[in-house]
């Protein structure tokens, strides 16, 4: 599952904004490093995350 919404946001998002316990955690344009960071996002283990972000 966690595959198909990074499709579906690579192909319809020009803006990623990410929310975590109510707060703008992080925001950035669906760039080369976007694409890349929601990628990692949804690929890496939830530890590694934390560190790249």
């Amino acid at each position: 599952m966690r595959h198909s919404q990074c499709d579906l946001l690579l192909t319809c998002c020009t803006v990623i904004l990410r929310f975590e316990d109510g707060r703008i955690k992080a925001q950035y344009p669906m760039d080369a490093a976007g694409a890349e960071k929601v990628k990692h996002f949804f690929t890496a283990k939830p530890d590694a995350q934390e560190e790249k972000n």
